[in-house]
């Protein structure tokens, strides 16, 4: 059961990434540049929070 969850989540887990990524940038896109700045700070400590937490949500 292991073997087809890693499975799964090397085949999902790019794809998602990229879903991530594209939303992010489509956010940005309608934002002032004082707007897009914090956003990519409230972006840069999510991503380091989560990072720091080891991705404990995922249920492996």
């Amino acid at each position: 059961m292991r073997s087809l969850h890693d499975e799964f989540r090397a085949s999902y887990d790019p794809r998602y990434q990229a879903v991530i990524q594209q939303t992010r940038e489509a956010i940005l896109e309608v934002f002032t540049s004082e707007q897009a700045s914090e956003y990519r700070v409230l972006l840069q400590e999510f991503d380091e929070s989560r990072t720091q937490r080891g991705n404990k949500g995922n249920r492996d």
